[in-house]
């Protein structure tokens, strides 16, 4: 909720779900939710860094930022990512 793309940090925000039903009751939480609310839902796990290493005992498929992770269709278990700085130009309408 308080990213920036100018502080040179990610923000992550984990919702973990072990089961398909965990996983559904994310999705509730989710739909029942204000647009506005900035605090991240309860149960979650926030980081900010500017690197940051998931490790897990469990091989997964991954996705970041909605799209899947470019692993050839093998699972893995650790993720490990870094910021660039200015690695990204970003166009953004002026303030109204």
């Amino acid at each position: 909720p308080q990213a920036s793309m100018h502080d040179g940090e990610l923000d992550v925000i984990w919702y973990p779900a072990a089961t398909r039903w965990s996983l559904l009751k994310w999705i509730w939480r989710f739909a029942r939710r204000s647009r506005h609310q900035e605090r991240p839902l309860r149960g979650s796990i926030v980081a900010r860094g500017r690197q940051i290493r998931v490790a897990g005992t469990t091989p997964l498929l991954w996705q970041v930022d909605g799209d899947p992770l470019n692993t050839q269709g093998q699972r893995i278990s650790d993720v490990e990512v870094s910021v660039m700085p200015a690695a990204v130009r970003v166009l953004q309408p002026a303030p109204a």
